[in-house]
């Protein structure tokens, strides 16, 4: 069975928007063009979408969801370029946890250097100024 983008995005729950994005990544290998130029999906392309999808849900890079895209449809299934690329976005996904923590370790500061201060409107720019001067410490502490 064939189906447009608007029922894909039905079936699948991904917005059409982000189809038409993957596909000019070149991440969907098995959507074909109608005679009108339309994106068509048969059931192998939907699988593919939905396997794209979750890729990119881990944080896998496009690049990365490109590569593993290529991998699958090669008849040669080398699992050790598969098992990199987890690797390498295992360890993308964990910097970015890292990022994260230190952010919301700045923001638990702020908000804790707020509740500790009081400032009145009168001290507006005084207030701001210690905000920044508070702010480059915190980024040049940055781990």
């Amino acid at each position: 069975m064939e189906r447009t983008i608007q029922e894909t995005a039905e079936l699948t729950g991904i917005a059409a928007s982000t189809i038409r994005f993957y596909d000019r990544k070149g991440l969907l290998l098995r959507v074909r063009r109608n005679e009108s130029g339309y994106r068509v999906f048969d059931d192998a392309a939907v699988n593919e979408l939905r396997i794209v999808d979750f890729w990119r849900h881990t944080g896998m890079s496009i690049e990365n969801i490109r590569r593993l895209a290529v991998l699958a449809n090669n008849s040669e299934l080398d699992m050790d370029d598969r098992q990199e690329l987890l690797r390498v976005t295992r360890s993308e996904v964990e910097a970015e946890i890292q990022r994260l923590r230190h952010a919301l370790e700045l923001i638990d500061s702020f908000a804790e250097r707020y509740e500790s201060e009081q400032f009145s409107a009168a001290d507006k720019e005084e207030f701001q100024d210690a905000d920044i001067a508070w702010m480059r410490d915190m980024l040049s502490s940055k781990p």
